[in-house]
């Protein structure tokens, strides 16, 4: 085992070894190199690897005065091309400075001097808005390090006419647009990060932001020959370039992902999948990237943190119309299989006497909550034998405070929908291994569901999960980051972690959630890296990673924030002077805009009158 090991460092160390000393011929500050290491080190600033500062502080610090390197070097090099010149050749900046076209750099003995940097790393400042002085800095080299699409920024192009895509490539010769644009998934080339059917839903979004705007419209074929968009996540070396790129096209309409990338919908961590497709698909359309005056457009070149309800900017829809043509076209993907209610087999089903058919005046108690992180998106609130959609209440404002969804009424566990899940469940989360896919618990059993396919899908015992230790049930469930789920056990904290597929026990103590008194269910709730936390007719939202209060979202009213009737139960039981002490903190509440806690025996009280909505501000989830 150890001599083996050993033999495997030593191969490692081989190929790096045989990777740092190609050959080169470079000139920098009076000493001729002939190797990639010595090469990268006398580059000082230049030539440190962008992905991998730690390594090279005092590299990073020098700057060299004399420089002649030739760009086949660079590319040939997998450090060089994730470094300072790198990425200056890669996205175009030296093209644009020397005249010259990727070809006749890469191809040709055109040799690159500190004249050409200085020149290309002043254009590349200038372009993403940053202080224009030709010179390294902290704020440049950071700036290079931060996610972004792999399409060049500027090119030079020697018969002087702009940047086309593949799709318009005929129309510089036929002076005809191609209105229609077929495409293709890889099926052997999904990301194992989303459920396929959501990577068709994200993607096919992304083409509705375009063919919404101008005359294009996309269909689906099944063949790859016929495609003229072929759709695909590609892992290792596919023309991808610099470590930061996350996505590409080439001219041939391959649209590549980096499945190095996580992918993610509906959240802030990982790679937004729709936004990183609208862009792309922006290029495939002829548009080029936009300079840093534009940041707030889609086709700016640097990735953009999550937003919900991302639209295509000003800029971006006036360069879609001049690309193909002022109109609306359609989206047309291939229907794989019409999913309708299914008839459950071999399942339990609860017997359903007793369910009245239609919903009961107010929620005595709040069992748990799910969010669907689909398009659109939804809450689904578990109570008793019923189940609640919530959305957001102003999407266009940025308003995303869920609110009952008042387009549908309030549905029956296994009737109506959610057909095989037990009613008055203990806690539900959203699946990490499958985004389409949630878990249910109740007593000592838990259960998988589907939602696309509308069934539960798995079920089994509790120990199956924690043969050690295992807890007699599950208080609530959560998401505590984009790899870890967390599940309440009395004071213990259980977790589950998608990247090993370890279901782990809690130690005494570790449910930083326990300081919440009475608490009904925990989920997470509307903003990822936040928590919902229900008691009785209140709630409060947290912090997933720690369980910290937000000071707005403190013991509020779900009846006036979310619209959900609550019962409130001891009202009419009051004396006279709890009464009169009840309405002087209701209105001392409204007072406060709701930032107060009642007291306990107004709590129903207040709740049954308290009327004022919270205002949402993005800033309280920060």
């Amino acid at each position: 085992m150890g001599r083996s090991l050993l033999m495997l460092i030593l191969c490692l160390l081989m190929v790096i070894r045989t990777s740092s000393n190609k050959r080169v011929d470079a000139y920098v500050d009076g000493r001729e190199i002939s190797n990639v290491r010595d090469l990268s080190n006398a580059l000082g600033w230049f030539g440190v690897n962008l992905f991998n500062l730690g390594f090279h502080q005092t590299q990073r610090n020098r700057i060299p005065k004399v420089v002649r390197i030739r760009a086949r070097d660079i590319n040939n090099s997998d450090h060089l091309e994730n470094s300072a010149v790198g990425y200056l050749l890669q996205f175009g900046y030296i093209e644009m400075v020397t005249e010259k076209t990727e070809t006749e750099l890469t191809e040709g003995d055109y040799f690159i001097d500190h004249n050409d940097l200085s020149k290309a790393l002043r254009e590349l400042q200038k372009f993403h808005g940053l202080a224009v002085t030709g010179r390294p800095s902290v704020e440049t080299q950071g700036h290079m390090m931060r996610a972004r699409c792999g399409m060049k920024d500027v090119r030079y192009d020697s018969l002087n006419r702009a940047e086309r895509s593949f799709i318009l490539e005929k129309t510089l010769e036929t002076k005809r647009v191609k209105n229609t644009l077929k495409y293709w998934f890889d099926p052997d080339k999904y990301t194992n990060d989303l459920d396929k059917d959501l990577v068709r839903s994200e993607v096919e979004e992304a083409f509705k932001l375009w063919s919404n705007t101008a005359n294009i419209s996309f269909l689906e074929v099944q063949i790859n020959n016929e495609a003229d968009i072929r759709i695909s996540f590609e892992v290792g070396d596919h023309g991808d370039g610099i470590g930061g790129a996350n996505s590409h096209v080439t001219p041939k309409g391959l649209l590549h992902f980096d499945d190095a990338e996580k992918f993610t919908v509906q959240t802030a961590y990982g790679t937004n999948l729709h936004y990183v497709a609208t862009h792309q698909i922006g290029h495939l359309l002829g548009i080029p990237h936009f300079e840093a005056d534009h940041r707030n457009n889609v086709m700016f070149p640097l990735y953009q943190r999550y937003k919900d309800n991302r639209e295509l900017g000003r800029l971006d829809k006036a360069a879609g119309v001049a690309a193909v043509g002022a109109g609306e076209g359609s989206v047309q993907p291939l229907i794989e299989e019409i999913i309708l209610p299914v008839e459950v087999v071999n399942q339990y089903v609860e017997p359903t006497a007793g369910i009245p058919d239609i919903p009961p005046g107010c929620i005595e108690k709040i069992d748990a909550v799910f969010h669907w992180a689909g398009n659109p998106e939804y809450l689904y609130l578990f109570a008793g034998s019923w189940y609640y959609r919530l959305v957001p209440r102003s999407s266009d404002s940025g308003d995303l405070l869920p609110v009952l969804d008042a387009s549908v009424l309030p549905k029956r566990i296994g009737i109506d929908g959610l057909f095989g899940l037990p009613r008055n469940i203990d806690a539900a989360v959203e699946s990490l291994d499958n985004s389409i896919q949630l878990y249910a618990f109740k007593g000592s059993k838990y259960y998988i569901y589907n939602m696309l396919s509308r069934k539960v899908i798995k079920e089994g015992s509790l120990s199956d999960l924690w043969p050690v230790d295992t807890p007699d049930k599950i208080d609530g469930a959560l998401q505590i980051d984009p790899q870890t789920l967390g599940f309440l056990v009395e004071d213990k904290l259980y977790e589950y972690k998608s990247d090993t597929g370890e279901w782990r026990a809690g130690c005494d103590g570790s449910n930083y959630f326990r300081k919440f008194v009475g608490l009904d269910s925990l989920s997470v709730g509307f903003i990822r890296g936040w928590t919902w936390i229900f008691q009785g007719a209140w709630y409060s939202v947290a912090r997933d990673r720690n369980g910290w209060e937000s000071y707005t979202f403190m013991l509020r009213s779900i009846k006036a924030d979310l619209g959900l009737p609550i019962c409130a139960q001891q009202v009419g039981s009051l004396s006279t002077r709890t009464n009169r002490r009840c309405a002087k903190e209701l209105r001392k509440m409204k007072l406060l805009a709701g930032r107060m806690e009642p007291s306990s025996a107004c709590k129903d009280y207040i709740v049954d009158r308290y009327n004022v909505e919270v205002e949402f501000d993005m800033t309280d989830f920060n």
